[in-house]
């Protein structure tokens, strides 16, 4: 059985960021996701889960420590 990447598994934690302006100025609605996902662990984040940049002491699997 193959293993899960490491951001799939349960302890790995991530959120959306949502917006928090008008659409006129982001062109996404409040409260919408904006497409951006921040790691729980160290607060770093990129468009896509497998591009974030974790940070030297982050704690989360999904990190290449």
């Amino acid at each position: 059985m193959m293993r899960p990447p490491a951001w799939a598994l349960p302890e790995s934690e991530f959120r959306l960021v949502r917006s928090g302006v008008p659409v006129d100025v982001d062109g996404i609605k409040i409260g919408a996701p904006t497409g951006y996902v921040v790691c729980c662990d160290c607060g770093r984040g990129a468009r896509n889960i497998d591009w974030i940049d974790h940070g030297p002491n982050c704690d989360s699997p999904a990190a290449d420590n």
